[in-house]
């Protein structure tokens, strides 16, 4: 964990079996991925598929379980996992 200004980032390493391509999914435990917290979620949403990126899930789900929190998922170019969440 690294603390830069009032920004927390967190740096895990993930090894993948001998030969097989380590690909991850959003509801993978402890999936690699980075987040971005932002204060309407909604409009980031509409904001990102009106720029062309395509979310892996229909629309921000709410997990209820974790206060509220709500999140959306998409990939960049590169294929790396891309989180955008709001806490309530």
């Amino acid at each position: 964990m690294a603390r830069i200004g009032n920004r927390n980032f967190e740096l895990i390493e993930r090894h993948s079996f001998k030969g097989r391509h380590l690909y991850e999914h959003h509801n993978d435990v402890c999936g690699n991925h980075l987040a971005f917290m932002v204060s309407d979620i909604d409009d980031v949403f509409r904001r990102m598929k009106a720029l062309g990126l395509e979310p892996t899930i229909a629309e921000p789900y709410t997990a209820h379980v974790l206060g509220g929190y709500k999140a959306f998922f998409f990939r960049d170019p590169n294929g790396a996992q891309i989180e955008i969440g709001q806490v309530n």
